[in-house]
């Protein structure tokens, strides 16, 4: 065990070395652990739909929302829904997670006819959705720490699980700048569309959280 993390760590720093004569590598760490765990400052939905932004201190994380979660996010039964996002798994720029949504056995027989029309399917916790979500991971070095004022919130402290690739360890993979930005009014703002914040009603162990838009 401790060979092979001395061999990695040699790996890493040889890496380091050798960017130093190449004028387009960035090395933002030399040598990263393989799991980490980041304070969060919100969850944000743009406002098409179309994409998930997790607002991380040294991260942002965007994903893409499959289309069958769009009509769910909609829906007249989402606040009843109980989402919970596991398995954050980066590898360089890209990153992975999970989701599973559930919607309570006591909710009205109107909720549950429609979210059996979304595709929610029977289990013993109620009626449930689930699937994967992929997208990218960005720095947010230089973000104007302006989000404050345009998300929601939390009732406490918390943060997300995250494991990262061996291959992508140390590797001076690029991570780019977060493409989310403050409009003057402290609005955020993905590509143009406009962030909503996403409310947080319960979170989980372990980076798993719970929220209901």
């Amino acid at each position: 065990m401790n060979v092979s993390i001395t061999r990695r760590r040699l790996l890493a720093a040889g890496l380091a070395a050798s960017c130093v004569a190449l004028s387009g590598c960035f090395t933002p760490k030399l040598y990263e652990d393989d799991a980490y765990s980041e304070d969060v400052s919100g969850f944000m939905i743009t406002k098409d739909g179309k994409k998930l932004v997790v607002l991380g201190t040294r991260y942002h994380y965007i994903f893409d929302l499959p289309a069958q979660l769009r009509p769910v996010l909609q829906s007249g039964y989402r606040k009843s829904l109980r989402t919970t996002f596991i398995g954050f798994h980066a590898s360089g720029g890209s990153v992975t997670g999970h989701y599973r949504i559930v919607l309570p056995k006591d909710a009205s027989d109107d909720d549950r006819q429609a979210a059996a029309a979304d595709g929610f399917t029977s289990a013993p916790a109620g009626l449930v959705l689930e699937g994967d979500i992929g997208g990218k991971r960005y720095s947010t070095e230089g973000f104007a720490a302006q989000d404050k004022a345009a998300t929601q919130p939390f009732n406490r402290p918390y943060s997300i699980y995250v494991k990262q690739s061996p291959s992508a360890l140390g590797m001076g993979l690029r991570i780019l700048a977060t493409p989310v930005t403050v409009a003057a009014d402290g609005v955020l703002v993905l590509g143009g569309v406009v962030l909503v914040p996403v409310a947080l009603v319960v979170l989980e162990a372990q980076g798993g959280f719970h929220f209901h838009p």
